[in-house]
């Protein structure tokens, strides 16, 4: 298999066969990616590869490459990267990003609703304080999100 292929076909219950689209690494942010230099393996290493890549969903080379630019900064900065937990960690970061996004948004039905009843002074001032502690949570959020996406890279 080489890097332009897509996963062998997989057969669902149904006895149909299914394919996914095997990703590629994201871009870097210090631009463009230059080929550096020829990697061999033994069929047996390429195939422990291979199935590792396919786990994760990316093609062989992209997987390989990441692989080593992950080992290379941890044995340079003596940090352990745990890209498993830290994916998984962005995973939840947005989920909750995406509840508090749908909190306030009830919050301006509420506040809406108090407006058009009249009832600005006892709900209004309420639901605006509410909204000002989940907006600031958002931005909390999406910081994080940043900052994880770049240590993925």
């Amino acid at each position: 298999m080489n890097d332009n292929e897509i996963t062998p076909a997989a057969r669902t219950d149904s006895g149909t066969a299914s394919v996914r689209r095997l990703k590629r690494r994201e871009h870097s942010r210090h631009g463009p990616r230059k080929p550096r230099t020829p990697l061999t393996y033994s069929d047996a290493e390429w195939l422990v590869i291979v199935r590792a890549a396919d786990r994760d969903g990316v093609q062989p080379g992209s997987f390989v490459s990441q692989a080593a630019l992950d080992v290379a900064r941890m044995r340079v900065s003596g940090q352990v990267l745990d890209r498993e937990l830290l994916t998984r960690l962005l995973e939840a970061i947005n989920h909750h990003s995406v509840q508090l996004a749908k909190i306030g948004g009830n919050l301006n039905d509420v506040a809406r609703h108090a407006n058009s009843t009249h009832e600005i002074e006892t709900v209004g001032a309420e639901a605006l304080a509410i909204m000002a502690i989940v907006r600031r949570r958002v931005a909390m959020a999406h910081g994080l999100q940043a900052a994880l996406r770049d240590a993925l890279r």
